[in-house]
């Protein structure tokens, strides 16, 4: 239930950016083009803010490697695998160091 509110959440915030990309072309008056505008991007970036803290950090480590230049022209393979050094025990590291250096 939490995710699917989360991923929700996320629908809404991009669904709400985009309605703001249309309010210059529906006819509003000036000023009250601009107080709608305002309402939804700040309403658009609470929602995404809610859908983050709903979905957690895998969700952000995903789409931070999706928006990293990095990764970009990389292969999909070579995104998503996991640096070993990470999942590594220091003491792995320490025993593979000194056999390298005999």
């Amino acid at each position: 239930m939490k995710k699917k509110a989360g991923y929700i959440l996320l629908a809404a915030s991009f669904l709400l950016y985009a309605i703001v990309a249309a309010i210059p072309f529906l006819g509003f008056p000036g000023g009250t083009a601009a107080i709608i505008i305002t309402i939804l991007i700040v309403t658009a970036e609470l929602s995404f803010l809610a859908s983050v803290y709903l979905l957690g950090r895998e969700l952000v480590k995903k789409y931070r490697s999706y928006l990293n230049p990095v990764n970009w022209f990389r292969k999909k393979d070579e995104v998503n695998e996991p640096d070993p050094a990470e999942h590594t025990p220091p003491e792995e590291i320490e025993e593979s160091e000194r056999k390298n250096t005999n």
